[in-house]
């Protein structure tokens, strides 16, 4: 699978089973991400299901349970966040007051939200869906979040963590 990410789609991101591959398309530099020993990338339909996003000076992965972050300078991993209960379906990037965030969701029907800037800090989780998530749209500022799940759309303050 491949995909063009960044935040102006400077990287050309390319899926395997032991990680991603990624080529900054002005400078022609690849970096390889490489998973942790002995786990690999989900395949889907002759395709890698994990998404890898492209910030500032890292990369991040959701895959199963946790969220995976590398350094873009070295290609190591630098954290390991353990997100959820179920497996991560989803997640999306967005900058709110100067800082990187994360929103993932689950199957666990939970959607957290994470300060990447502090690498391991959940800011909250929010509340039960009655059914799964199967896809959230973050507003450009950060302040909301659209929720869909199969029986409507909830919206989320994202810095009060309610339903609006």
């Amino acid at each position: 699978m491949l995909r063009l990410e960044g935040v102006d789609w400077e990287y050309l991101v390319a899926a395997h089973p032991a990680g991603f591959n990624i080529i900054h398309i002005l400078h022609e530099h690849k970096i390889s991400l490489r998973f942790p020993k002995g786990v690999k990338n989900i395949e889907m339909r002759n395709q890698y299901a994990s998404r890898c996003i492209i910030l500032k000076s890292i990369a991040l992965c959701g895959l199963r349970r946790d969220i995976y972050i590398w350094s873009l300078d070295t290609g190591e991993v630098t954290n390991v966040l353990s997100a959820h209960v179920g497996r991560i379906l989803g997640i999306e990037t967005l900058q709110q007051d100067g800082k990187d965030i994360a929103i993932t969701f689950s199957g666990d029907r939970t959607i957290k939200v994470w300060d990447l800037e502090h690498k391991d800090e959940k800011i909250y989780e929010l509340p039960r869906h009655p059914l799964p998530t199967r896809v959230i749209h973050p507003t450009k500022n950060g302040s909301l979040v659209y929720a869909e799940a199969r029986n409507g759309v909830v919206v989320w303050n994202t810095e009060t963590g309610m339903d609006i």
